[in-house]
């Protein structure tokens, strides 16, 4: 177990698995649920999508492990309505 209670084989590190699309969905999800936005009550789509980009990223760097193109866009392309996610 690591100091926050996460089992180390779900920590992030060198060579871990990509994540699911749900899974990266449902972050998407519980981040529009805990965040405000500047200008409304919860952020815009664009600002859903730019966090998206950061998370890949992030993950992408510090697991160096690649992330397919088909993943990012299953993620990036709106299948759902905004409703849906906020």
């Amino acid at each position: 177990m690591s100091s926050k209670g996460v089992p180390a084989s779900e920590c992030l590190r060198k060579n871990c698995s990509v994540p699911s699309n749900v899974l990266v969905k449902d972050f998407a999800r519980w981040y529009c649920k805990s965040r405000s936005g500047r200008l409304a009550p919860k952020p815009n789509l664009k600002s859903v999508k730019n966090i998206l980009k950061k998370f890949f990223a992030g993950f992408q760097r510090i697991a160096e492990t690649e992330i397919s193109d088909e993943l990012r866009n299953d993620v990036y392309v709106v299948s759902f309505s905004e409703e849906a996610i906020f």
